[in-house]
């Protein structure tokens, strides 16, 4: 719950408080913090041999075990401290001025505050004419209509945004990056290199690379780089399921790494500030589910799979994963709309169904 929690919870947060202006950026700090908690184990790896006996092991797996506990308890103390304020869309919408201009104090500058105010005021009237808008004309009532499952799914206003962002997240897992970061060990344990050597590449490689997503935010829009990024991505993919298949095992790992630099360049950081933006809250932990329940099924498959087909032939899977990929990029193409600079309102009749 804690896991899928702040999956949610996170990414909302960030494009909520975030300006504007700069909520690309500021959204992959979510894929910065996930790859460093990946990485910090991967390195962790890298200094102790492998455990075999637990009993002997016990103490070094308890100091691992306890280590997260130390970064609950700093996140509580940040959560009670710092970051005690709701959102300024939530405080608007709760109408508690009081405690929406001392948090925004906090963010701008004095002469931006009541600006910025102002803005969020301007896009809930918005948001209140689309939304009269449809109550109207497809169901004549005068009450805004609680938001349900069912009304995130199958609405004019809300089915097309939920079917893009779910898609989206389902076609990242299908990349296979997970299938490479948990099963690295067992992928790469005929190339004559130690397990925690291969983790702790993967994962150094993995977190650096969220660094170019960044830079590359500032620049580009969401949907450029994630078409092109998912294409590479295709064709990183299907180079080094061939250069396993020729036992080209130095080619085989570069194209790897070249793969997981693209994923953090793209689909990595840009899924959950695209759905964060895109998608009601309801609709963020529908694509978030679906994305757990395709790594959850990846992660499960994956060992009897490769003992199916024998190590020999992982490079075919390489290979299945990239049309996959390809698949994705094309869905891209076709069904994402630009969110670049534009405001929640603006986003939302991008996606809305509603008769004009």
């Amino acid at each position: 719950m804690t896991a899928g929690g702040f999956s949610v919870f996170g990414p909302k947060y960030l494009n909520e408080v975030a300006p504007l202006e700069i909520s690309g950026p500021i959204g992959t700090i979510t894929q910065i913090s996930v790859t460093l908690g990946i990485l910090f184990p991967c390195l962790i790896g890298t200094l102790f041999p492998d455990l075999q006996d637990l009993e002997k092991d016990k103490v070094l797996i308890n100091i691992v075990f306890s280590i997260p506990i130390g970064f609950a308890v700093l996140q509580i103390l940040l959560m009670v401290t710092i970051f005690k304020y709701d959102t300024p869309h939530a405080l608007k919408e709760k109408g508690d001025f009081k405690n929406l201009s001392l948090f925004m104090k906090k963010l701008y500058k004095p002469a931006e505050v009541q600006k910025r105010i102002d803005l969020i005021s301007v896009e809930e009237k918005r948001k209140d004419t689309l939304r009269s808008h449809h109550m109207m004309m497809a169901e004549d009532s005068s009450k805004e209509q609680k938001m349900t499952y069912g009304r995130v799914c199958c609405s004019l206003e809300y089915r097309k945004a939920t079917f893009v962002g779910c898609t989206l997240s389902m076609f990242q897992q299908l990349t296979g990056i997970n299938f490479i970061m948990l099963y690295s060990n067992l992928l790469f344990k005929d190339m004559g290199l130690s397990p925690q050597y291969i983790t702790g590449l993967g994962g150094t490689v993995n977190f650096l690379t969220c660094f170019g997503g960044l830079i590359l935010l500032t620049k580009f829009g969401r949907r450029s780089i994630m078409v092109t990024t998912n294409y590479g991505i295709a064709l990183v993919l299907i180079l080094s399921g061939f250069f396993s298949i020729q036992k080209l095992n130095s080619l085989s790992i570069a194209t790897t790494m070249i793969f997981i630099a693209l994923f953090e360049f793209g689909p990595g950081p840009i899924l959950v500030i695209y759905c964060s933006e895109i998608l009601t809250d309801i609709g963020m932990s529908l694509a978030l589910v679906m994305n757990w329940t395709v790594n959850l099924a990846i992660s499960l498959i994956t060992p009897s799979l490769i003992n199916a087909i024998g190590t020999d032939n992982i490079g075919y899977i390489f290979i299945v994963m990239g049309c996959l990929t390809f698949l994705g990029a094309t869905f891209m193409v076709k069904f994402m709309k630009e969110t670049k600079g534009k405001s929640k309102a603006e986003i939302a009749q991008l996606f809305s169904d509603v008769p004009k």
